[in-house]
């Protein structure tokens, strides 16, 4: 069954507007009807905590049938240091837990033990106050990717954004980083790279990043993920951050601008680029076919235009697009 996108919007909207009690009721009515998830998770956090600093104080699990209930009874160890409220099958399963990271780190290895491998997912990650974050949501896109082309593709670009951050944080890939552009352009593709659905604006970036014809339909060699699962990379041009992830057969990839080496010229920014893998003036100079004081010269441009003073800031801006000094600033 295809994913309702109204009513998956209505559903997240419902986190930040109601209580978890009566969230529970309503995701719970709203996910059976639809059987649009397997399941879904979310934390409550305690609210005498900073922001940036908010700590889960319980992990709730939706599940959508009794024989989810039954299996994580019958094959998950529950640790002593954590307590177990076994609701009534179809409802809420709740873990109590004290919120501490060793606990926290209880919780997720015995998640992870579990046959459920749905469930291994980072539990130490902050949650702001009301984030819902949907599981089962970058599968159940991926189906409703299959019928996209009877739908518009922005229709389908909230799922793409949704899916694309969740991905990124099961997988521990940095998440867009302040210094980048907000906007996200989006493309869900099949395995092989053929494009189902692309905004123009992507498809206008890996014309101008890889020399591909907007009109050919193809993702570039370097965005197709080279093997299976949902493990996501990142793509890094001069104009673009590319996060690519694959799952299913299909691939889901977003660019976002890059703030630190479009202010570069183009021998400028291959010659950081190589610096900063680590490689010295004079190897960068073999490799570019010029002189190291060719690549002295550029680099120094290089560092007053980014306004970095190490090879590490390099790094960091070419890859995040700002000094990590300035984002923390």
């Amino acid at each position: 069954m295809g994913i309702c996108t109204e009513e998956i919007l209505q559903l997240y909207a419902l986190a930040s507007e109601l209580p978890a009690v009566q969230f529970a009721g309503q995701a719970l009515a709203l996910l059976r009807r639809h059987h649009a998830f397997d399941m879904a998770f979310w934390c409550n956090v305690r609210s005498d905590v900073g922001l940036g600093e908010f700590v889960p104080t319980a992990i709730h699990l939706v599940g959508l049938d009794d024989a989810f209930f039954d299996v994580w009874a019958r094959e998950v160890e529950i640790d002593p240091a954590l307590t177990l409220t076994y609701a009534h099958p179809g409802e809420a399963l709740r873990l109590d837990i004290d919120a501490t990271y060793a606990q926290l780190e209880g919780a997720r290895r015995i998640l992870r033990q579990s046959r459920l491998r749905c469930f291994s997912c980072c539990l130490t990650q902050g949650f702001a106050p009301g984030d819902i974050q949907f599981v089962s949501l970058y599968r159940k896109a991926l189906r409703y990717c299959d019928h996209a082309e009877k739908e518009s593709f922005e229709t389908l670009l909230p799922h793409l954004r949704l899916a694309w951050k969740l991905n990124l944080a099961l997988n521990e890939v940095p998440a867009t980083p302040r210094g980048e552009n907000d906007d996200v352009w989006c493309v869900a593709a099949r395995e092989s790279g053929v494009i189902i659905r692309s905004q123009a604006a992507f498809r206008e970036a890996i014309a101008a990043d890889f020399g591909v014809d907007e009109r050919a339909g193809v993702l570039p060699r370097p965005l197709r993920p080279e093997g299976g699962g949902a493990a996501g990379h990142c793509e890094v041009t001069q104009g673009h951050v590319y996060r690519v992830h694959c799952m299913g057969g299909h691939v889901f990839a977003a660019a976002t601008s890059h703030r630190g080496a479009s202010r570069l010229t183009a021998r400028q920014y291959e010659t950081a680029r190589h610096y900063a893998t680590g490689l010295s003036h004079k190897q960068v100079a073999a490799r570019l076919g010029v002189a190291p004081s060719t690549v002295r010269n550029l680099l120094a441009g290089a560092f007053e235009r980014l306004g970095v003073g190490s090879r590490h800031q390099l790094a960091r801006c070419l890859t995040h697009g700002e000094p990590r000094d300035r984002q923390m600033g």
